[in-house]
């Protein structure tokens, strides 16, 4: 979804379903969400319509988009996690090539 929508990983572990205006297809990210401090929206494309579909269809959390495997959280540190992996994974290619 970072890739998807060009978003922050704080932005997107913050995804929360009452955010998602699904009439229109955006996503309204509130100010306590954001690195400035302001709300914004974020259109939503069809490949980020799939993945949040597929979401709801886990049926995972009643809040959170992308919860915490034990629930009622966002899953930020998992997040954490996975970009660091890959940072790490792109990093060590990049040397690999230079």
């Amino acid at each position: 979804m970072m890739l998807l929508s060009a978003q922050r990983r704080n932005e997107v572990a913050h995804m929360r379903w009452e955010d998602l205006d699904r009439r229109d297809w955006w996503w309204n990210i509130p100010a306590e969400f954001t690195k400035t401090k302001r709300p914004y929206r974020v259109p939503i494309s069809d490949p980020m319509r799939d993945l949040i579909e597929e979401m709801e269809q886990l049926q995972l959390d009643d809040v959170w988009v992308f919860p915490k495997a034990t629930g009622g959280a966002p899953a930020t540190e998992l997040l954490d996690v996975v970009v660091d992996r890959q940072l790490r994974k792109a990093a060590a290619e990049i040397r690999a090539v230079a």
